[in-house]
C-alpha cells in the first residue's frame, strides 16, 4: 500500500505522490516553453502521464490550484504525440479521443467540471498555463537511474533465482528482481543489462500454482503486456523467466541455474500526517488540512486519520483504491461514525472525483457492515470534515479485488436496478404523507426514502417516474429531502448524507413557505423537472432505495 508522505526523499519544495514521483506546483501562468525551462532548471520535467493513476494525481494537483496546467506532451499531428523525453504517447486521455492540432501542438490538462482530467490541444506560443514539475526520486547508493526513471542495480555475479531475489532484498528496502509492465521499462532493463555485459538475466516473473507472478507483488497481466519469445512461456523448461539482453525477449528457464540478474528499487512511500495534498507552491499555502493523497493496491484496510480516536478538523483525505487488473474494487465499512451532515465520505467510481460517478455519500452513524463496489478497476474515497466533532469516530473499511464475473447484482420482485450505482429503486403509487412514506421505506430491509447525489442519478429517476406514471396525470414524488431547521437551518437529506448536488425547479421552489418536505417532479412535456418544497402532510407517491444484492 502506498500513500503520500511529506517529502519522503523528494527534494525541497517537492512532494511525493502515490506513483513514486515527486511533484512541485508553480503558480505563475507562463508559455509552455518557459514552463519547461523552469522545470529543467530544477532537474525536473513537465508531467509525463503513463496511466490512469498518474492522470488522477496531476488532475488533483491542478484542481486543488483551480488551474489548467501544461503537460510534457507535444503533437505534430492528431495521431502523433511525443513526450518531452522522446517516448511515444501510450496512455491517451484527450477529451475528443485524439489531439486536435488545429488549436496548436501543445497539450494541457483541464480542471473544469465538464472536462476535468481530460487533455486538450492549444497554441504553445499564445496560451498561458500554470506549471507542475515532475521528477523521480533519487536512487540509493550503488543504484543507477534507468531510461524509464526507475532505480536499478546490476550485481556483477550470477546466482539462482531465489538467491538473486534475496540479494536484491538485502541491498536496500523494497528492492526485488525487476518487474516489467511496458516496453519502456523492458528497454531500460535491457540497456542496463547490456551495459553490465550480461547476456541473460533473471527477471522477477515466475510461475506458481496461481499462475505467473512478479516477485515484488506487482500484478501480472499477460494480455496487457508480455515480451515472451515465440512458443513461450514453456513451463517444461522451468518455472522462472529470463531476458535475452540482445533482443529483450523473455523465455522460461530453470530457477536453479546460475544467471545474472538486475534489481529494481521500488518507490517506497511511508505513511505521514502531512497537512497538504498539493505539492509545495510559490503561492500562499492553503489553511485546509489535507490528509495524504495516495493509492492502495489489491486489498487491505483504510481508516480515517486518528482512528479509532478523534479525526482532524477541516480535513480532506482522499484514497484511491486500485484492484488487480481485470477485477473491481469491493469495499466494506466495518465501523462508521462521523458528524451527521457535516462530515462526509464520498465514494466515486473511478480514479478521481467526478460528480457524475458518485456511488454514494455517507455521513452520521451508519449501520455496519456496509459494502459497495466499483464498476471498473478504480474507486476513489474522499473524507471531508468541518470544524468540530465531540466524539471518537471516523471509519475503517476493508477492500479487496473482486472478480465481478463471479457475481451478479440483482433487485428482487418489482424493484428497478440502477447498475451505475448498484441501487434498487421501488416506486410506490399509493400516496402517503412524507413521514409515512419514509417509515414505509425503512420497513423494507436496508431501504430508505430516496436521496439523489448526481445529475446522472437524477436522469435515471426522472425516467423511472416517466415510466411509472405513463398514461396518468404526472404527480410529484416524495424524496428524502427535508428542511432541517435544528441541524442546519437549511435543506438537507434526511439520512444525513452530503447535500451537494441540487436541482430545484426554481429559486422560489425551495421556499419553506411552500412546505418543509421535498418532492421531485418529472414531466414529459415542457414543464420543468426538478425539486420543490411541499407541505409534509400532503399525500404523494414516493420512491425507496436500497443496495443491490449479490448472487
Amino acid at each position: 500500500m502506498k500513500i503520500l508522505g511529506d517529502n519522503n526523499g523528494c527534494p525541497t519544495n517537492y512532494t511525493l505522490f502515490g506513483d513514486g514521483m515527486c511533484y512541485q506546483f508553480l503558480s505563475e501562468p507562463v508559455l509552455r516553453d518557459l514552463g519547461k525551462q523552469k522545470c529543467e532548471l530544477d532537474g525536473a520535467d513537465l508531467p509525463k502521464i503513463t496511466d490512469v493513476l498518474q492522470n488522477a494525481i496531476v488532475t488533483r494537483i491542478s484542481s486543488d490550484a483551480s488551474a489548467a496546467t501544461w503537460l510534457g506532451l507535444t503533437c505534430s499531428s492528431n495521431n502523433n504525440c511525443i513526450w518531452d523525453d522522446g517516448t511515444k504517447m501510450s496512455y491517451n486521455n484527450f477529451d475528443s479521443g485524439f489531439a486536435d492540432t488545429s488549436f496548436g501542438s501543445c497539450v494541457f490538462i483541464n480542471v473544469g467540471s465538464a472536462k476535468k482530467g481530460k487533455w486538450s490541444s492549444t497554441d504553445c506560443n499564445a496560451d498561458f498555463k500554470k506549471v507542475i514539475c515532475q521528477k523521480s526520486l533519487p536512487c540509493p547508493d550503488s543504484y543507477i537511474k534507468g531510461s524509464d526513471g526507475r532505480c536499478y542495480l546490476s550485481p556483477n555475479f550470477k546466482a539462482k533465482f531465489n538467491e538473486s531475489e534475496n540479494i536484491c532484498k538485502d541491498t536496500t528496502s523494497d528492492s526485488h528482481l525487476v518487474s516489467i509492465s511496458c516496453n519502456e521499462e523492458n528497454d531500460a532493463v535491457r540497456i542496463i543489462s547490456q551495459d553490465a555485459k550480461f547476456t541473460n538475466i533473471f527477471i522477477g516473473l515466475h510461475s506458481t500454482s496461481n499462475g505467473y507472478v512478479w516477485s515484488d507483488g506487482t500484478p501480472y497481466n499477460y494480455a496487457k503486456y508480455n515480451n515472451f519469445e515465440d512458443r513461450q512461456p514453456n513451463i517444461r523448461a522451468g518455472s522462472c523467466v529470463a531476458m535475452n539482453t540482445k533482443t529483450g525477449k523473455w523465455r522460461s528457464v530453470s530457477c536453479n541455474q546460475q544467471t545474472s540478474f538486475v534489481c529494481l528499487k521500488k518507490s517506497t512511500i511511508t505513511p505521514s500526517t502531512t497537512t497538504s495534498t498539493t505539492p509545495t507552491t510559490t503561492s500562499s499555502p492553503k489553511t485546509t488540512t489535507t490528509q495524504p493523497y495516495g493509492t492502495f493496491n489489491g486489498s487491505g484496510t483504510i481508516s480515517s486519520p486518528g482512528y479509532p480516536g478523534f479525526y482532524p478538523n477541516n480535513l480532506t483525505a482522499t484514497y484511491i483504491l486500485q484492484a488487480t487488473p481485470g477485477k473491481i474494487v469491493w469495499i466494506t465499512f466495518n465501523y462508521f461514525n462521523t458528524e451527521k451532515i457535516y462530515d462526509t465520505v464520498t465514494l466515486y467510481d473511478g480514479a478521481y472525483e467526478d460528480e457524475s460517478k458518485i456511488i454514494t455519500v455517507l455521513s452520521g452513524n451508519q449501520p455496519t457492515p456496509q459494502s459497495f463496489q466499483s464498476n471498473g478497476t478504480f474507486m476513489t474515497v474522499k473524507f471531508k470534515t468541518d470544524q468540530s466533532f465531540a466524539e471518537d469516530g471516523g471509519f475503517t473499511a476493508d477492500f479487496v479485488s473482486f472478480d465481478n464475473s463471479m457475481s451478479t447484482k440483482n433487485c428482487q420482485n418489482d424493484w428497478i436496478h440502477d447498475s451505475s450505482l448498484n441501487y434498487c429503486y421501488k416506486y410506490f403509487s399509493n400516496a402517503a404523507p412524507w413521514n409515512d412514506s419514509s417509515a414505509i421505506c425503512s420497513n423494507y430491509l436496508g431501504a430508505k426514502i430516496l436521496t439523489i447525489h448526481s445529475s446522472s442519478q437524477e436522469f435515471f429517476i426522472e425516467n423511472l417516474i416517466f415510466n411509472a406514471q405513463s398514461g396518468r396525470r404526472n404527480s410529484s414524488v416524495w424524496i428524502g429531502l427535508r428542511y432541517l431547521f435544528l441541524q442546519l437551518d437549511d435543506w438537507g437529506w434526511s439520512d444525513g448524507s452530503y447535500f451537494g448536488y441540487k436541482k430545484w425547479v426554481s429559486s422560489a421552489a425551495s421556499s419553506t413557505a411552500n412546505g418543509e418536505c421535498g418532492a421531485i417532479q418529472a414531466f414529459k412535456n415542457n414543464n420543468p423537472n426538478g425539486w420543490k418544497a411541499v407541505q409534509c402532510n400532503v399525500a404523494l407517491p414516493y420512491i425507496c432505495y436500497r443496495y443491490a444484492e449479490t448472487f
